[in-house]
């Protein structure tokens, strides 16, 4: 009889493959940990769309903008409101931790749906003729 064939299994090489992988995440993702890396690039275009996209929720809740499913203009002043002072509480919370293009974005985005609003409201209460 043959007796059996003695198999060597490396049990090291699990350790070893989490150890080069760890190397590799820490070389791509340098001072983040566990984060998703992008660029800062990546991350101002966030940030933009981020806002845009609130911004752009607001101006269809003050008509300026139509519905992209309807088509329909509607007004609903409390809920562009809410959206605009979001977007204030934004701004302050963030406040020296924008790049300049992310900064300057969000301040004129505010700019523009405050004075929206106010013409929106004024126009409603009768005190603007169209």
């Amino acid at each position: 009889m043959t007796e059996p064939i003695e198999k060597k299994v490396d049990q090291d090489w699990k350790r070893r493959a989490q150890m080069e992988k760890a190397q590799l995440d820490a070389q791509q993702r340098p001072g983040r940990s566990g984060a998703r890396p992008e660029t800062e690039s990546e991350e101002e275009s966030l940030f933009i769309s981020f806002v845009s996209t609130l911004a752009t929720q607001a101006a269809m809740f003050l008509g300026v903008e139509p519905d992209p499913l309807t088509g329909a203009r509607r007004m609903n002043p409390e809920q562009a409101r809410f959206l605009i002072d979001a977007l204030g509480m934004l701004e302050e919370k963030t406040r020296g931790n924008l790049d300049p293009e992310e900064e300057r974005h969000l301040k004129m985005v505010l700019q523009e749906l405050r004075l929206a609003f106010v013409e929106v409201t004024r126009r409603a209460r009768g005190a603007v003729p169209r």
